[in-house]
């Protein structure tokens, strides 16, 4: 998934610094909204790869104080692959645990499995 945010933000960013040529093919209006649809995405998606790097960094700097053997760090799924990168670039091992979905027909069951409801 990260792999593919930073493709899209490479073809965002050629899209923006080439938008005059855009506009002469699909006129003035599509290209202004495409920048204003694309843009909070792009900066949400910066956000997000900025925590990684911030909670890893907290991470570490705890191995630097307290010197734990183990350390366990719940994140959410998009952060899993980045602070997993970071981690191990730095050399700390690290394994992640991911539920297993017997049943994702609908995002409705989603919560469901989550929340161990039916």
């Amino acid at each position: 998934m990260r792999h593919d945010y930073e493709t899209f933000r490479a073809a965002f960013k050629n899209l923006s610094e080439r938008q005059g040529a855009l506009v002469k093919f699909v006129g003035a209006d599509w290209a202004d909204q495409a920048t204003k649809f694309f843009a909070p995405v792009i900066k949400f998606y910066d956000l997000v790869l900025k925590r990684d790097r911030i909670m890893s960094a907290n991470l570490l700097k705890r191995f630097g104080v307290d010197k734990p053997v183990v350390a366990i760090l719940v994140t959410g799924g998009f952060h899993s692959k980045g602070i997993d990168e970071i981690l191990e670039s730095k050399r700390v091992s690290t394994v992640v645990v991911t539920p297993r979905f017997s049943d994702l027909t609908g995002k409705e069951n989603y919560s469901h499995v989550l929340k161990k409801s039916k």
